[in-house]
Formats: C-alpha cells, structure tokens, sequence
C-alpha cells in the first residue's frame, strides 16, 4: 500500500521455512483484495483472537 499506516484488513504472508513473510501490494492490489476477502477466506472472514506482532508499512522502510 501507498499510504504511510497500515489500515485494518485482509493481507497475505509467505511462509517458508517456519518464518512468516510480508506480500508488498500496490495500493489497487490491496483494494482488490479486500473486495474479494470473503469469497478467498470464507464468508465472514474468521479472525483468530491473538496478535501475531505489529504491523509496519514495507513500502515506507524500503525507502530508508
């Protein structure tokens, strides 16, 4: 995403070998995949109850 926070909803991570990846998406992407959260995940999208981390914006630490 463009934006400077990270906004609440769907995103997609690689795991390879136990360690969890970031997927960097343009801003369209993310909107794309937002409408189609419910048909990728299931209707509703189930939330698990516990946080995994804190959330960056990739975008913006590349920049530095």
């Amino acid at each position: 995403m463009d934006d400077k926070k990270v906004e609440d909803g769907l995103y997609l991570f690689y795991v390879k070998n136990e360690q969890i990846y970031q997927i960097g998406m343009t801003n369209d992407e993310w909107k794309l995949l937002q409408f189609m959260g419910n048909t990728i995940a299931g209707n509703p999208i189930k939330v698990l109850s516990e946080p995994m981390g804190t959330a960056q914006n990739l975008s913006k630490a590349r920049t530095k």
